[in-house]
């Protein structure tokens, strides 16, 4: 399954966006506050639990610098996946999207297409919020 969010238009130097994003501590900015609890976090790593479902975490896997961050799950979430941040720069603005893959079968994905196509939708918003 792989689900994308829509691509995000910020009035901010790429390389500011990168290095907030960079640093896993800053997104408990991005998540909605109502939904998330026993959140924890490092530069590196997060994790969290959403209310009424499981817990899940992020582990930075790689980065691009400037242009991308690679997450994947932490040991706490209850599916593997990847989450891919891309960044670039056009025309003075900062353009980003999440990309997030995981293999889940059909059943699992009806459950929770819908939740995460919404939760990274709320994380573009704010990250635009964040920069407005």
């Amino acid at each position: 399954m792989q689900l994308k969010s829509r691509t995000a238009s910020i009035n901010e130097k790429t390389e500011t966006v990168f290095h907030f994003l960079d640093d896993l501590n800053n997104y408990q900015e991005l998540f909605p506050k109502d939904k998330i609890s026993e959140w924890e976090s490092d530069k590196d790593s997060c994790s969290f639990k959403i209310k009424g479902a499981a817990s899940i975490g992020f582990v930075k896997k790689s980065t691009e610098k400037f242009s991308k961050i690679s997450l994947i799950s932490g040991k706490k979430s209850p599916i593997k996946f990847d989450l891919v941040i891309d960044i670039s720069e056009d025309s003075g603005k900062t353009k980003g999207g999440i990309t997030f893959d995981a293999d889940v079968n059909s059943f699992l994905k009806m459950m929770i297409e819908k939740p995460l196509k919404n939760l990274f939708e709320h994380m573009i918003d704010n990250i635009e919020k964040k920069f407005s």
